[in-house]
């Protein structure tokens, strides 16, 4: 796998910003990390004539999605991370009932009560899970063109801050890093691998990870299947994915 880098439930915070892409093409999770103008995170898809959605669903329908009570909270930082997305003064609307101990898709204020997640969750393993499904979550993605290669750019990143609130808390619950023939699914953001490291959550081939990989600077690294494994089960450990 080849990577490139650059770059409460409802508390606002003050925030300071993208993009990191898989090369790989079929099946590979390549997050994009910008807004608009970012491109779609599913190969060969692009954003489409599509109509946009209904409109969003009240309470009810949202409530189905495992919505965390509302509470107070601060975000720990800005929610940007060092050689993939910097916030770029969008405030980070913390889960405030999260899932895991961190989040792996992060939601921004986008103004007007919109929002964006970064990474964007079309082309995702994960979410193409999900979408096979019929639930609320899986309800949640198709409206927002989420599912099945039909992104539209300017509606996955202009979605009301509740429904995408849900979809990152509902996302959270299916999160797994897995190895795979491309990489490692979904996409490791070099950050998180950088932490992982510092924790000592690995050992092994993952020490050689730990020796190679820089998420402050550009870089393209290459790794082996083992490596794979070790670097899935380390991000597993430090999200606190049970095994």
């Amino acid at each position: 796998m080849r990577w490139h880098s650059f770059g409460c439930f409802l508390a606002l915070t003050s925030v300071l910003p993208a993009g990191c892409h898989n090369t790989k093409a079929d099946g590979a999770e390549k997050p994009a990390a910008a807004r608009p103008e970012a491109p779609a995170e599913s190969p060969g898809s692009q954003p489409g004539p599509e109509a946009l959605p209904p409109a969003a669903p009240g309470p009810d329908s949202t409530d189905s999605v495992s919505p965390p009570p509302k509470r107070d909270c601060t975000a720990p930082g800005d929610g940007s991370r060092p050689g993939y997305h910097a916030a770029a003064g969008h405030a980070w609307l913390m889960d405030c009932s999260p899932v895991l101990e961190r989040e792996y898709w992060r939601v921004f204020d986008g103004g007007n009560g919109k929002a964006f997640i970064i990474p964007r969750p079309d082309g995702s393993s994960t979410v193409a899970s999900v979408c096979e499904g019929n639930d609320a979550l899986a309800e949640l993605l198709r409206r927002y063109t989420l599912c099945g290669g039909r992104a539209n750019v300017g509606v996955i990143n202009s979605i009301p801050h509740a429904d995408a609130l849900a979809i990152a808390h509902g996302l959270h619950e299916h999160l797994r890093f897995e190895a795979k023939d491309y990489g490692v699914a979904p996409f490791a953001i070099p950050s998180d691998i950088r932490d992982a490291c510092d924790a000592k959550l690995g050992s092994g081939a993952f020490t050689g990870v730990c020796g190679s990989v820089d998420s402050d600077n550009e870089a393209a690294i290459e790794y082996n299947d083992e490596q794979k494994q070790a670097i899935a089960a380390a991000l597993n450990r430090l999200y606190g994915i049970d095994p």
